[in-house]
């Protein structure tokens, strides 16, 4: 009985929530904008990209507006199967994530870059 108990509740952990370091992340721009003071700026969305979370860092691969960066890991989180991180490129770039949606901004000296995206992780 303890078996089946166990083997349930093993089983109903999601993907999700066994992210870590190591992963790859998927990841499908939905929006992704430059705001200035005059105009919002759209850019093509359906962007593919990919990241992949080693102990300290997001590093992006090298198909994307992101290609080559990364960021270092400034808070790390998983409650229950829902898997939550920041990252940051110093006091004008952030990224946030949480079970699947990718948020990122950058605020430069006269516009301010956004992407959201949703993601699936590919654990290694």
């Amino acid at each position: 009985m303890k078996k089946l108990l166990l083997l349930f509740l093993l089983s109903s952990i999601s993907v999700q929530g066994l992210a870590g370091v190591g992963d790859v992340y998927y990841c499908h721009v939905n929006q992704a904008a430059t705001l200035t003071v005059e105009d919002v700026i759209n850019y093509d969305n359906g962007q593919l990209f990919t990241f992949k979370r080693t102990e300290k860092n997001i590093e992006f691969g090298s198909s994307s507006v992101f290609s080559g960066r990364s960021y270092p890991i400034t808070a790390n989180e998983v409650d229950g199967n829902k898997e939550f991180f920041l990252a940051g490129g110093g006091t004008t770039s952030k990224f946030f994530y949480r079970d699947g949606l990718f948020l990122w901004s950058q605020v430069g000296i006269e516009d301010i870059f956004s992407v959201v995206a949703t993601c699936e992780i590919f654990s290694q």
